[in-house]
Parts: structure tokens; sequence; C-alpha cells
């Protein structure tokens, strides 16, 4: 897991540094261009490792050594983010884990922080799906994201790997901040051309006379009018 989010924040223009955080887990990743910059400090962790006081004593230390290397960058501590990576045996956590990893976003001192729950079943999953194709992984989660096929079976909780990927995919799009979504877009073809496009020929004059009288008589002719409009006159 945490190559692949190496990978995203690389192709995000994002320098990875392994040694500023002195700890051979974590790693921060920083990006300055045009005057702006944003760090995220990226923290892998076991379900089994994960405490209150243990996390607090590492965002305390990452906090300092961030701010001695970085300490010229005026507003630092507002471009802060953390990402924890929390790897779990079964997506099914304990209300113990759901509560720890609410109070861990919603703290609002030292950094943004962001809590991924994933298992390892799904990184690897992940990385079959994509087998040996070229290119970068963001448009390649992007188009995974858009899958109306897996979105439909995530929708409808279905035990599935598409699933599984579905899953792991999506809470990469939530829970790193600087990804962005790019929607697909899909042509609709117009109703209108379609059902002329299939009128033979020889109906085509009946057709063109339907649009006439509904351009003089709105939606609710008299029986005279379409009688005259297919061609039978009075008496017939």
């Amino acid at each position: 897991m945490k190559s692949l989010v190496k990978k995203i924040l690389t192709e995000k223009d994002f320098i990875i540094e392994e040694n500023i955080l002195e700890d051979e887990h974590s790693f921060l990743a920083s990006r300055t261009e045009n005057n702006k910059f944003d760090f995220l400090t990226v923290m892998p962790i076991r379900k089994d490792e994960i405490n209150r006081e243990a996390l607090r004593e590492k965002i305390e230390r990452y906090l300092l050594k961030i701010i001695e290397t970085k300490q010229t960058l005026v507003g630092l501590e507002k471009n802060l983010s953390l990402l924890v990576l929390l790897e779990v045996d079964s997506l099914d956590i304990s209300k113990e884990i759901s509560s720890l990893i609410y109070d861990i976003e919603e703290d609002p001192y030292d950094f943004k922080k962001y809590v991924l729950v994933y298992t390892n079943e799904q990184v690897s999953l992940l990385e079959s799906y994509k087998g040996t194709s070229e290119g970068d992984i963001i448009p390649y989660i992007n188009n995974i994201l858009n899958n109306s096929h897996f979105f439909a079976k995530f929708k409808s909780n279905e035990e599935s790997e598409d699933v599984l990927i579905y899953d792991l995919v999506s809470k990469l799009f939530i829970k790193i901040p600087f990804l962005s979504i790019d929607n697909n877009q899909q042509i609709i073809t117009n109703l209108l051309d379609e059902i002329v496009e299939s009128i033979q020929a020889e109906d085509k004059v009946l057709w063109e006379s339907f649009l006439k009288l509904n351009e003089t008589s709105g939606s609710d002719p008299n029986i005279e009018e379409i009688l005259n409009c297919i061609g039978v006159g009075k008496g017939e």
C-alpha cells in the first residue's frame, strides 16, 4: 500500500522524502510550486499496533521534524496533512477502531488527518487487476472509479473481488486530498433523430404531416384534423 500511495503522489508532482521523519516506515511527500506548498505525511500502521498514545507521540514527533526542516516556509502549519494507512485483516472493523478513526480525523490540531482502512487482499487484487498495463496509476484508478459495472456491484453490497477493488479505489480518492476525479463524459444520442432515422421513406410524408399538425393544433387536435392529416376526407 505504501508503494501504491508513493506512485500516486509522484504522479501528482510530489517529491518523496524518506529520511526527514527519521522513521523507516513513514515518509513525507512535499510539493512546492508557484510560491505554494503542500506536505503530506504518510504513516502506515497495522490494526494491532494502533493506540491513541502511540499515535499522538508519533504525530508530535513528525510535526517537530517537519518544522525543523521546513521552518523557512511561512504558514507551514496550515499546509500539513497526515494520511494514516491502517492495515486490517477484515473490513468489518470493531466499534472501538471506528471510534478511534473518528477521533483521529476530527482532531483539529497539528495536521489535517485522514485514515485509509484497507486489507492486503485489496491491494493485491488491484495490482493483479492492473497486471502489466502500461501507463500511470492515476488514470487507471480513475477508470475503475468511473466503471459503472464496478459501481453497480459496490452499491448492491455484492461480495466479490470487483467490490473489494472498487472499495479501495474509492477510499484513495476520498482520503488522499490531492486526488481529483476525472468524470467520463458520455455522448447521449438524440432520441428524435433516432426516431426519424427509423421511419421508412414512404412514411416520412405522414410523419411530416403530423409534425405540422402538432405546430398548428398542439398536442390535442380534433378527430377531423387527424383524419385530414392521414388523407381521409369527409364521408370516407
